[in-house]
């Protein structure tokens, strides 16, 4: 076979062509051309004894470092083996892979999660792999004790209305998820398994989480707007703004309530919530403050819910003069 090592780099031996049988998982490049998987063995042509140039184009050949060849053949699907025997005067193409070849690693790096209102469209929501494997897979769990907490329908690794839950990628790249909007308060999760053959052999896997945050719904009053209030008090007509505004609005009752010293010392009338209105107005009356020093109160915008627990929207610390 002539010189078959340099001191940097090898003709690939029949391990090390197991090592891609192993990676490749029977399935087939999408780059262009053929070739074997996304590994990128190119299918080939080779000349026999007489010079001849052979095969169509649909297979390809490779010599190994003990003479036998690396074989593989098909399209769409490849199949692919080591086969011995072969004319040592045919002329395939050879393999040279590097004698010092790092460990195999895959780790997780950034998540950036999706909001409530999902990603279906935008996209803008990935995992990050850092990895040195040339090919990997990843696919969402959609069973066992390593699931995520939602509904796999909700969730592809493409676009458009099929869904997609597994997809490849190689080395170090960002992976965009699509995630379908799901209106509620509570989070949930999804949890994909990325795995892969490195060229030593090694197979390695990671799983990760990408969590899906709730929404939550929020008040603002333009008491926060009118800076330390009079000693004497007052009647205020308030509206509350609720966000976010493209949520349904559960139903209940608005107020707002002052707090002083830990004791409630005012409470505004009650609104009917809608369930697609996102502004109400509320009347409320402090009191004086008879203390000569300036007090802080604490204003909590509250919606009693008609089925569950109250829900504090939002809390603001206002000052209010003393009579000194």
């Amino acid at each position: 076979m002539g010189i078959i090592d340099n001191g940097q780099w090898h003709m690939a031996t029949p391990e090390e062509y197991n090592h891609i049988i192993a990676a490749s998982n029977n399935e087939t490049s999408s780059y262009g051309y053929f070739a074997y998987h996304w590994l990128l063995l190119p299918h080939n042509r080779y000349r026999d004894e007489s010079g001849v140039s052979c095969i169509n184009g649909t297979t390809g050949c490779y010599w190994a470092n003990n003479a036998s060849i690396f074989d593989f053949s098909g399209t769409p699907m490849v199949t692919a083996s080591l086969q011995s025997g072969k004319d040592r005067q045919n002329g395939y193409m050879v393999r040279c892979v590097r004698n010092e070849i790092p460990e195999s690693r895959i780790g997780v790096g950034i998540i950036v999660s999706p909001s409530y209102q999902g990603t279906e469209a935008s996209g803008n929501s990935y995992f990050g792999i850092s990895s040195n494997i040339p090919y990997w897979t990843a696919t969402l769990v959609t069973s066992g004790s390593d699931m995520g907490t939602a509904t796999p329908e909700d969730f592809s690794f493409e676009p458009g209305d099929n869904t997609v839950h597994t997809t490849h990628g190689s080395n170090t790249q960002n992976i965009h998820v699509y995630v379908k909007r799901k209106e509620s308060t509570s989070s949930r999760s999804f949890r994909v398994r990325v795995e892969g053959t490195g060229l030593d052999g090694q197979t390695k896997s990671t799983l990760l989480t990408i969590a899906q945050a709730g929404y939550q719904l929020r008040a603002s009053s333009e008491l926060s707007t009118m800076g330390v209030l009079p000693q004497k008090g007052g009647t205020y007509d308030l509206n509350i703004n609720l966000s976010p505004t493209d949520v349904p609005i559960p139903a209940g009752k608005l107020y707002v309530q002052v707090v002083y010293n830990g004791g409630q010392i005012s409470i505004s009338d009650k609104v009917e919530t809608v369930s697609n209105t996102y502004s109400y107005p509320i009347s409320i009356t402090i009191p004086a403050n008879e203390s000569p020093s300036l007090i802080g109160l604490t204003a909590y915008i509250i919606l009693m819910r008609n089925a569950g627990a109250d829900i504090t929207l939002s809390s603001l610390s206002i000052n209010q003069n003393g009579t000194k």
